[in-house]
């Protein structure tokens, strides 16, 4: 879903896509002009030693909306928003004061961000939302080739204890070897929904919790290693 969000602040981002108007901003050892911001009006700022917000611009942007799940970093689903930076100057690195309607939520960061360039701000948890992961490992040795083998099964169960639908993006991580003698693969007949990681190593799911529902997600990879590999 879509949503309108207005953005004044004051980690680099997600890049700006194929837009043929985008503003390559190089650093100015390499090159690059000096940027000056200046506000649109004076400011007064009192000699007392307190910090004090001078406006600089404002801009609009619409914003793609949604429900993510990390378990391995955190047991708690986050409301992230995707928006890209309208305005013809960049948005200096620094924090970002959160507001939803007319409510205070939070306060985040970002770094630089280039104008017409994406980034993901997040809005905190969903306290609807209960998510427990465990993960258990079985360990074996095959007596002809001597390579040792482990088997991981990560088992996440969520809860929807509201009266809302959720759908969430959750990722789990599957560790890639870049050695011949360490083999990594995804258990498809033992994974939920038969997923299978990108080449970075993440599995997603789109998962959909209906009001008061749960739903558990299996994911079982092994782990094969020659065996003069140690460490593992």
């Amino acid at each position: 879903m879509a949503g309108l969000i207005g953005i004044c602040c004051k980690t680099t981002g997600l890049g700006g896509g194929a837009r043929p108007d985008a503003i390559d901003l190089p650093g100015v050892d390499d090159g690059g002009e000096v940027r000056t911001l200046r506000a649109p009006k004076k400011a007064y700022i009192p000699s007392d030693g307190n910090p004090y917000r001078v406006p600089l611009f404002q801009f609009q942007s619409l914003a793609k909306i949604e429900y993510v799940l990390m378990p391995e970093i955190a047991l708690q689903v986050v409301l992230k928003s995707e928006q890209t930076n309208n305005s013809t100057l960049p948005i200096l690195a620094g924090p970002v004061d959160l507001v939803r309607s007319t409510e205070y939520v939070g306060r985040t960061t970002v770094s630089f961000i280039a104008p017409q360039e994406k980034f993901a701000l997040g809005w905190g948890t969903d306290a609807n939302m209960r998510v427990q992961r465990t993960q258990s490992q079985k360990r074996e040795k095959n007596h002809l080739t001597q390579w040792n083998t482990i088997t991981n099964t990560v088992s996440i169960f969520l809860s929807n204890i509201g009266d809302e639908d959720r759908k969430i993006t959750m990722t789990e991580r599957v560790s890639v070897s870049e050695l011949e003698k360490v083999k990594i693969e995804v258990v498809q007949d033992e994974t939920s929904d038969r997923i299978q990681p990108d080449l970075n190593g993440f599995c997603n799911w789109n998962l959909h919790l209906p009001p008061y529902s749960q739903a558990k997600v299996i994911l079982v990879y092994k782990i094969a290693a020659a065996p003069d590999v140690e460490g593992l």
